[in-house]
């Protein structure tokens, strides 16, 4: 990487760990872009070079929130899909945790402004599902019937959940739950004995 590049690198993180800063400080709603570039000391349209808005600099924030996340500790061959699903909404309900108020703020700015598709895109969380799927002691039996379309659906459940979840004003406490029962449900339906089995 040659020093011009490095120097980009460095302005550009400056740039979002001092956004993330003052989001927490102020809240996303009343930090601004001036403010940020101020306290950077650099000029606006430097800041515009890099991110088109404070949402995209939420969106970069939570894209590496969850990329530093240990794959790892979430796949075992020892465990089913659902075990190792579990693992991954565990680990990710603890990370949420860490800045609740800040992924509260990136939720609702992909709701109100965006549209969580755009966003969501940039997780490849359907990527990390199939990764997880592959590296099941079940994979064989449920890479018959888990589809793209399924796998789709669970994610869009899941992070709809996540922002229905903080929209109603709820705590952290029971979003874990919330979202293993989302998995159940979208692993095997309403209908199916093993869900039945489970709401004995």
């Amino acid at each position: 990487m040659s020093l011009y590049q490095k120097q980009r690198e460095q302005i550009k993180k400056s740039i979002l760990d001092t956004s993330v800063t003052i989001f927490k400080e102020k809240g996303y709603e009343n930090a601004t872009v001036d403010e940020i570039t101020k306290t950077v000391g650099v000029a606006k349209g430097t800041f515009y070079n890099f991110y088109s808005s404070k949402g995209e600099v939420l969106l970069a924030w939570a894209v590496k929130r969850f990329q530093n996340i240990d794959m790892e500790q979430v796949m075992s061959r020892n465990n089913t899909l659902e075990e190792n699903l579990n693992r991954l909404i565990g680990i990710m309900v603890e990370a949420i945790g860490e800045e609740k108020e800040l992924f509260r703020y990136f939720l609702e700015e992909v709701l109100k402004v965006h549209g969580h598709n755009r966003y969501t895109e940039q997780f490849d969380f359907p990527g990390i599902y199939r990764q997880i799927i592959n590296n099941s002691k079940d994979s064989e039996r449920v890479t018959c019937s888990l589809t793209d379309v399924k796998i789709n659906v669970l994610n869009n459940s899941l992070f709809m959940g996540m922002i229905n979840w903080f929209d109603a004003g709820n705590s952290l406490e029971g979003l874990e739950q919330q979202l293993k029962s989302t998995v159940r449900v979208c692993l095997y339906g309403l209908l199916d004995d093993v869900e039945k089995d489970w709401r004995r």
